[in-house]
């Protein structure tokens, strides 16, 4: 398949064809009316790479040492809506869905079998969802080399207490 960016946010076209949302705001406050549209987001879904189970969503200061922690969003640009979760056994195959910030969070742990939802980018113009995300973006988490929570002062203390 080949390597190609599927969407670029900073583009003059997203820019042009995107919702402004400080404007609309400033619209509002301005107390003028305000239109708005409806729409159903879609999402893109990626299998988390293998390297990727175990490891906590957010950045290392909140892993445990020795864990891995992915750093979605400052490391990749991933910005994750929801996780799609499976488990048990084949026979006994089951789903849910972790979506949003009652669900995931920093400290959320990536389980094999768990599917990424990233919310697509509705153009305003053309009413067609543009993908957040490129096949390059995935596999470069899939080839990176993860940081790892550090011991804290109370963690070394303990062990050198024992």
């Amino acid at each position: 398949t080949p390597d190609h960016v599927l969407f670029d946010v900073t583009s003059a076209e997203c820019r042009r064809n995107s919702v402004n949302l400080a404007e609309q705001r400033n619209v509002q406050k301005a107390g003028s009316e305000v239109t708005t549209f409806q729409f159903f987001p879609e999402f893109d879904e990626f299998l988390f790479p293998e390297n990727c189970h175990g490891a906590l969503l957010g950045p290392p200061e909140f892993a445990d040492p020795g864990q891995v922690a992915l750093d979605m969003r400052a490391r990749f640009g991933i910005n994750l809506a929801g996780i799609l979760r499976r488990s048990g056994t084949a026979e006994e195959h089951s789903k849910s869905l972790l979506f949003g910030k009652p669900d995931i969070g920093p400290k959320t742990v990536v389980q094999p079998g768990d599917i990424g939802l990233i919310c697509r980018w509705p153009n305003q113009v053309t009413g067609i969802s543009e993908s957040m995300i490129s096949e390059s973006t995935i596999r470069a988490l899939g080839n990176a080399t993860m940081p790892k929570g550090q011991p804290t002062t109370q963690t070394l203390s303990n062990k050198t207490s024992l």
